[in-house]
């Protein structure tokens, strides 16, 4: 990370991936650490349990977990926060970004061409409902937050 830093590019991060077995403790220090880095981004992704594979039948937190834990990361970081699944109480609760995969992912067992849960119109619909206002990647690449 810090190199990534010292070489003038924008660094994101990410709080992931989070499943039942780890504590508010432990949360909490990544969430320092994280932030300490200085990233502009921060994502905080629940770990999918895949079958097959070694967490494939652990439990997942839920989202109402995920957006406690969006809401501790807003409360310590000002920069984006994305959430992963996106969720319209994460988004409350401080998620400011979030994405909408499109083809396969390591979630799934087969190739799927398509968006997985949410559609980007979805995604798009949660945060103008949670009255954000939405910019262009444009705008945000041009480091305007």
């Amino acid at each position: 990370m810090r190199n990534i830093k010292a070489g003038g590019l924008m660094l994101t991060t990410g709080l992931d991936p989070i499943g039942p077995e780890f504590t508010n403790e432990e949360l909490a220090d990544k969430i320092i650490e994280l932030r300490d880095e200085g990233p502009v981004g921060i994502c905080v992704m629940r770990r999918e349990s895949v079958p097959g594979t070694p967490l494939g039948d652990m439990a997942e937190i839920s989202d109402e977990r995920l957006s406690q834990i969006v809401a501790v990361v807003r409360l310590s970081f000002k920069g984006n926060i994305a959430a992963h699944p996106a969720n319209r109480m994460s988004i409350g609760f401080g998620a400011n970004n979030a994405a909408a995969e499109i083809g396969a992912t390591p979630r799934q067992d087969n190739e799927n061409l398509s968006e997985w849960i949410h559609k980007h119109d979805d995604i798009r619909g949660m945060f103008m409902e949670a009255g954000y206002e939405l910019v262009s990647k444009e705008h945000y690449g041009n480091g305007r937050r």
